[in-house]
């Protein structure tokens, strides 16, 4: 059977699409990447995801601060897309397959699990900064060292963290970087591996989420 990954996609201008650059992650390796269809219709998910071995959180715009009981003046947000990610994270954790959140992924994971964010992080913008890992243990995260360099694109990021939800890694100003869920194949970073692929690094910590999928899901 084939080892489908699936792609949430983004909303815009009545599009849905997803980056090219998300296609990065799977070269050179034998996962299949799906696009999900943008719909609402849970049991028509429900069988497709049911055929896959694991899901990636694409990035994307601001997450609507009605989800974490805040007022921001500085977000940009898709009030479809917003329903649509909290819709096949919650189909996908019922379905435990494994998930893997970039950027707005792990705001979205830690809203999910009723934590909040930080406006407007102006020291994180088209740049690159170290991280330190806590919790190395992780397998998932084992090709890291203790401080890696990652790059960073997000003006948000988490405040509160949420509930069953475990640090892995933070910037040097104290933001968190990586997240797990306790107990479960969930998993969030901050920055995008889909762009940093001539690290090796970073290839490695695809792969280890792939045979996370394969072996959880086979």
């Amino acid at each position: 059977m084939a080892n489908f990954i699936f792609l949430t996609p983004r909303i815009q201008d009545n599009k849905s699409y997803v980056n090219l650059t998300y296609y990065d992650l799977f070269i050179q390796n034998d996962m299949i990447p799906i696009i999900l269809p943008f719909t609402l219709d849970k049991e028509k998910l429900k069988q497709i995801m049911q055929l896959g071995k694991g899901l990636i959180i694409c990035g994307g715009i601001d997450i609507n601060p009605y989800y974490y009981h805040k007022h921001f003046s500085k977000v940009d947000y898709n009030p479809a897309l917003d329903a649509y990610d909290f819709f096949i994270l919650n189909l996908a954790l019922e379905l435990n397959i494994p998930i893997l959140g970039i950027c707005r992924g792990i705001q979205l994971i830690n809203v999910y699990f009723h934590g909040t964010l930080f406006e407007d992080i102006q020291q994180h913008q088209n740049t690159q900064h170290e991280i330190f890992f806590e919790n190395t243990d992780n397998t998932l995260f084992s090709t890291f060292g203790q401080v890696e360099i990652v790059n960073s694109y997000h003006h948000q990021a988490i405040d509160k963290l949420g509930h069953q939800l475990i640090c892995l890694a933070r910037s040097k100003d104290g933001l968190i970087e990586a997240i797990k869920v306790k107990d479960q194949n969930v998993y969030a970073i901050q920055w995008h591996p889909e762009l940093m692929l001539n690290n090796e690094k970073q290839k490695e910590f695809i792969f280890n989420f792939f045979h996370l999928c394969k072996i959880k899901k086979a």
